[in-house]
């Protein structure tokens, strides 16, 4: 659509930037001596033109080239590739974030017991463990219980553990044992541990693995080809990409 104002001709266009459609139809203004956009609506399109105006006339940049097709209502604009934003693209699927579904409300109970039949005495003691379930994360109370003795009744390990599946994070409260250095022991302890936790991630690899960069003037296939093979295809837009994490091999393993 196009509207004659005195300011100039208002028109409604389809964007073809680097020959990638963008999704919005935009609206700009034509006169003999300028081509205006709105630098919000060329960021919705991809194009990140360094302005601090709001009104972007292309015709001042000698970077930028366009053709207007007024019967179509559509401009192809031609632009450096320093003005898009990076594209960042993920080489290995399986180090992404697993779906852990959220526990439930459940319970069980663990225990032991023996006895012992004497001619005057009898002796019987227990193990008993409560372990509790919930979508606040689980806790663990062991006692020992028994007839003979000063304390009848003892605690044993007690704790609670919350995890962060998305982070790898685990947090601690109650008895825990400290992690034993090379030339030393493990000790019981007992307060708040914070600590990473690699197994609620088993796709996590800890290291980093290779990554690639590159620009497409234009929409692209990216192939990357290991010993002949191709390892990673990608469908990539106009601009700077990157891809990251990809599942080379290193060594003995993958």
């Amino acid at each position: 659509m196009a509207h004659q104002t005195s300011r100039g001709q208002t028109l409604l266009l389809t964007v073809e930037i680097n020959q990638s459609t963008c999704p919005e139809i935009l609206m700009g203004t034509l006169t003999p001596h300028e081509l205006t956009f709105s630098l919000e609506d060329l960021k919705k399109c991809g194009l990140h033109i360094p302005s601090k105006e709001q009104v972007i006339n292309l015709k001042k940049f000698s970077d930028i080239t366009y053709k207007i097709d007024k019967e179509q209502l559509k401009i192809s604009i031609n632009a450096p590739i320093r003005w898009f934003k990076t594209q960042s693209y993920k080489g290995d699927s399986s180090r992404q974030t697993n779906n852990i579904p959220q526990s439930l409300y459940s319970m069980a109970l663990n225990y032991d017991v023996s006895g012992h039949k004497f001619v005057q005495q009898n002796f019987i003691a227990g193990l008993p463990e409560v372990i509790l379930f919930t979508p606040q994360g689980c806790g663990k109370a062991g006692f020992l219980a028994r007839t003979t003795g000063k304390e009848k009744l003892l605690r044993l390990e007690t704790y609670w553990i919350k995890e962060n599946s998305e982070k790898m994070e685990q947090f601690r409260w109650g008895d825990a044992v400290s992690a034993a250095p090379v030339w030393g022991g493990s000790a019981r302890i007992s307060g708040f541990q914070w600590s990473t936790n690699f197994s609620s991630q088993p796709n996590f690899i800890p290291f980093p693995q290779v990554a690639v960069h590159g620009e497409a003037a234009m929409p692209t296939s990216v192939d990357i080809l290991l010993d002949n093979t191709r390892l990673y295809q990608q469908q990539v837009k106009a601009g700077p990409y990157e891809i990251v994490d990809l599942p080379v091999v290193t060594g003995g393993v993958h």
